[in-house]
């Protein structure tokens, strides 16, 4: 047998182990995520999603990131929100009535969104969670081997 059918042998191997790694990593991150996410109704932390791409049929890669929710990219890096249709923007204030025992609203020619920056959050802390997962799958490939 030759050295490199040993090696694509032994990277064959390292498959299932490989594949374990990025499924825990991906959802370690994405339970990072979840927890950074701002909360009012939820939707945000619950569309927090591992969408899995393929870049070649050897390597694989995944992403995560809010999927179906509009508001996360403000969310996250910030920004000015103006009206399109009308002068001002309003939205209903929560659990406030006006005078008149109906809901009340605010209204505003535009409104500044501060970054969160969830997701770099969880970016900062990919690395430390990257190299235990790995240094698991590792092992238990190298146990594999001895036995």
């Amino acid at each position: 047998m030759s050295v490199k059918t040993k090696q694509n042998f032994r990277l064959k191997q390292f498959s299932p182990y490989a594949a374990q790694f990025l499924r825990n990593t991906a959802e370690q991150l994405q339970s990072i995520a979840v927890h950074h996410a701002p909360v009012d109704t939820g939707n945000l932390q619950t569309s927090i999603e591992v969408i899995p791409r393929a870049i070649t049929k050897n390597t694989k890669r995944v992403t995560i990131w809010p999927r179906g929710v509009p508001y996360a990219r403000i969310q996250e890096f910030g920004g000015v929100i103006k009206p399109k249709r009308k002068p001002l923007l309003a939205w209903a204030i929560k659990g406030k009535k006006n005078k008149y025992g109906k809901q009340a609203y605010a209204f505003a020619k535009q409104v500044t969104i501060k970054p969160k920056r969830y997701m770099q959050k969880t970016r900062d802390r990919a690395d430390s969670v990257i190299d235990a997962e790995f240094s698991k799958a590792f092992k238990a490939y190298i146990r594999s081997l001895s036995s």
